[in-house]
């Protein structure tokens, strides 16, 4: 009839996770068709997947989601699911797609930061030498005390190109290894992670001594200038067990980890010393203040290397800082009298101007002297690689 599509819509033959196979009938000739709901894709091996299956599990995926959310979401909507084999399937393959990515993109870094370093003329023994930002992060939170997480990333940024150049991952624990340990049984043929067996503290330093002993045969470079944080046990690792240039290694501190330092070791000193805790003292504004102030004059510090040269800047910091212990008891007159670096008499007497000077030296002006060297560097803040794989900070240095 006129106005009337000339295939009509049988039904559903088939479903196959969230894709459908559709039979439809042509009504002037009755020839039966078959049309699925969505277009396939070749995964890296050779399979061929559902787009739309492909999608939903690589959704899961990026946001910390897995089968069972993948199926609740999907019955909650009134759509078919994916049976958990079918997922497990699909989520390895998308697994060594993103690896063989990952490591393609590390590469064309890696030769970038070469060739930058060439045209600086930066080299150690002939071989380029690379400025890289590197940290860690774990699985679970320490919190100062618990330090057992199951598993640890670390990575290595380039400085000027401030793209991914080494990533490492350690894991304790293997779901299909425990159970069958539990059981006494041998554990079944499997792709296990685990590859680390000793204590999770440990598994930053390995990482990164791995990373540094790849660095020249992977990119052809060394990294001789390491920034990071002030408290990790990395440089010793590496001078002990690295390759032999890293005897040579220039470590610049991380600003921003300074700081973080010198509020914790505040916070630490109220909590040990009652007396200076409450309004009027060592308050947690006044902590959040003195923390902030010394960040800001490491920054604007920095910006007169150039100007006055590194010692001067240094010197200038240091008298900053001294200025800034003032705000413990008065920031309106410290900003007023801040050109005569002001002390007042009652943090004399307590003698804790003496000790917060001796902690905001500790934590922050010795690690400015090699810190401020890096005076225009800017790295982005804390971001996430693959919403897991990337745990660590990236620095905001100067």
């Amino acid at each position: 009839m006129k106005g009337e599509a000339p295939i009509k819509l049988v039904g559903e033959v088939k479903n196959l996770g969230l894709a459908s196979i559709l039979q439809s009938e042509c009504k002037g000739c009755s020839k039966v068709f078959r049309v699925t709901t969505s277009p396939k894709v070749t995964m890296p091996d050779g399979n061929k997947r559902f787009e739309i299956n492909v999608r939903a599990v690589w959704g899961q995926m990026g946001s910390g989601g897995g089968s069972t959310r993948l199926n609740e979401e999907s019955a909650t909507l009134g759509m078919p699911g994916l049976s958990p084999d079918t997922y497990r399937k699909i989520e390895a393959e998308i697994g060594k797609w993103w690896h063989t990515v990952l490591k393609e993109e590390m590469l064309k870094a890696g030769a970038e930061e070469k060739k930058l370093a060439e045209e600086a003329g930066d080299f150690h023994e002939g071989i380029p030498a690379v400025k890289v930002i590197i940290d860690a992060g774990w699985s679970k939170s320490a919190h100062k005390h618990s330090y057992n997480a199951p598993g640890g990333v670390g990575i290595v940024v380039g400085a000027r190109t401030k793209k991914l150049l080494a990533i490492g991952v350690k894991v304790k624990t293997c779901l299909i290894c425990d159970t069958a340990a539990n059981s006494g049984k041998e554990p079944k043929v499997h792709d296990c992670g685990k590859n680390w067996d000793k204590s999770s503290q440990a598994m930053e330093a390995q990482i990164f001594l791995e990373a540094f002993s790849e660095a020249e045969q992977v990119h052809g470079v060394r990294y001789m200038y390491l920034i990071g944080d002030g408290d990790s046990n990395t440089l010793p690792l590496l001078v002990a067990e690295g390759p032999h240039w890293c005897r040579e290694i220039t470590k610049i501190e991380c600003a921003n980890h300074a700081c973080k330092c010198l509020r914790s070791n505040l916070e630490k000193l109220v909590e040990n010393k009652p007396q200076y805790k409450g309004k009027g003292r060592l308050s947690k504004a006044k902590i959040v203040k003195i923390t902030s102030g010394c960040r800001c004059a490491i920054r604007m510090r920095s910006h007169e290397i150039a100007t006055i040269g590194r010692r001067a800047a240094v010197e200038k910091l240091k008298k900053d800082i001294k200025t800034v212990c003032g705000m413990y008891q008065d920031i309106t007159k410290i900003v007023q009298q801040i050109s005569v670096n002001l002390v007042m008499p009652t943090l004399i007497k307590t003698r804790l101007l003496d000790r917060m000077t001796q902690m905001l030296m500790k934590t922050v002006i010795v690690m400015a002297k090699r810190m401020i060297m890096m005076s225009k560097m800017m790295m982005k803040k804390k971001t996430y690689w693959l919403n897991w794989l990337l745990c660590g900070e990236v620095f905001l240095m100067m």
